[in-house]
């Protein structure tokens, strides 16, 4: 795994940057729509 993480940041480290920031926001977007359908559920 670590191997082809290596070899995927030396072809383009820039991409890689993009690619983890576009995963960590739609992370982000995931677990916030999560919680507001909670509080959305709990005051229904």
């Amino acid at each position: 795994m670590w191997q082809l993480k290596r070899a995927l940041h030396k072809k383009c480290p820039r991409v890689n940057i993009w690619l983890v920031i576009v995963f960590f926001l739609l992370g982000g977007g995931v677990a916030l729509a999560l919680v507001l359908y909670l509080i959305a559920s709990a005051l229904a």
